[in-house]
């Protein structure tokens, strides 16, 4: 289960990160980016440029992103502003994975854009993705655990059947990896699964024992959900799934720059968030601090 703590001093959570376990590595967490253009803008390069300035001191190795880029898809002046604060990223070779979302599509669900204009940076070595809609995975190893992260794009009522195919196949091609399922749709504010959601929860996720975290967007603030799954039918639960959702572009300035940082340890996965335009640990809403627990190495 979650433990949720309230950040109580910034000295402190800087004095943990500092000594935290020696095995931890980073991932950057960005999403609902849409409102920083014009204006804004400085603040999304200013976001990436943090992360790559901090690559080395935090041990930044990744950055997802869970859609909403943009605030309209078929903007090529947002695109673009998006593709040059995303492509800070690529200067400072740090791979990123994102996931469309309803901005980047439009109603009409139309991919184009976000394939031109953002999948096309290809940062990361290695990758393969669904064409007609950018779904994507990643392979990635980190201090004797390996991973799968898959990226599911945005449709209204969810994947479809060759998508969910394509997907299922991949995470049992990969079965051995610990996988993390990152995408613009899948719990609301309360905790209730969207549409999609609920399409993901039950056709991917209750099908591949080796998922056990979902990380999304597209609903405001912040929220979290657990539950417990019997694989194998013997009536006694074999693992954990979590979600978080974190969206925060109903605060001021677009969003404030806030963003989620996974920090990696031995056996969980810690949660805090950061803003580099504010220089601020806590987010306005609340209570942004969690822990997730790593699979047990020795279930496969």
């Amino acid at each position: 289960m979650f433990r949720i703590r309230r950040l109580l001093a910034i000295p402190v959570l800087c004095c943990a990160l500092l000594f935290s376990q020696a095995r931890a590595f980073t991932i950057a967490w960005l999403s609902d980016t849409q409102n920083y253009h014009n204006a804004y803008k400085p603040i999304f390069d200013g976001m990436t440029q943090w992360i790559a300035d901090n690559r080395e001191a935090l041990d930044i190795r990744f950055v997802f992103h869970t859609g909403d880029v943009v605030g309209s898809w078929s903007s090529k002046e947002q695109w673009l502003q998006a593709r040059e604060s995303m492509d800070i990223l690529c200067g400072a070779s740090i791979p990123f994975l994102a996931a469309c979302g309803n901005h980047d599509i439009g109603y009409r669900m139309n991919y184009a854009n976000f394939l031109k204009y953002l999948l096309s940076l290809r940062p990361a070595a290695m990758s393969q993705e669904y064409g007609d809609t950018g779904s994507r995975y990643e392979l990635f190893s980190a201090d004797g655990r390996d991973y799968i992260f898959m990226s599911i794009a945005f449709s209204n009522r969810g994947p479809g059947e060759d998508e969910i195919n394509w997907i299922n196949g991949v995470l049992r091609q990969f079965s051995g990896r610990d996988a993390i399922i990152i995408t613009h749709s899948y719990i609301k504010k309360r905790a209730s699964y969207t549409t999609q959601g609920k399409v993901i929860f039950e056709r991917i996720v209750k099908a591949n024992p080796n998922v056990f975290l979902v990380l999304c967007g597209h609903c405001r603030d912040i929220s979290e959900k657990s539950v417990t799954l019997d694989d194998d039918g013997d009536g006694r639960p074999d693992r954990t799934v979590y979600a978080i959702l974190s969206n925060f572009q109903g605060g001021r300035a677009g969003g404030g720059g806030y963003m989620r940082l996974l920090d990696f340890r031995e056996n969980e996965i810690y949660l805090y968030t950061y803003s580099p335009y504010y220089d601020s640990y806590e987010y306005q809403r609340g209570e942004t601090e969690t822990t997730v627990p790593l699979p047990d190495k020795t279930i496969k």
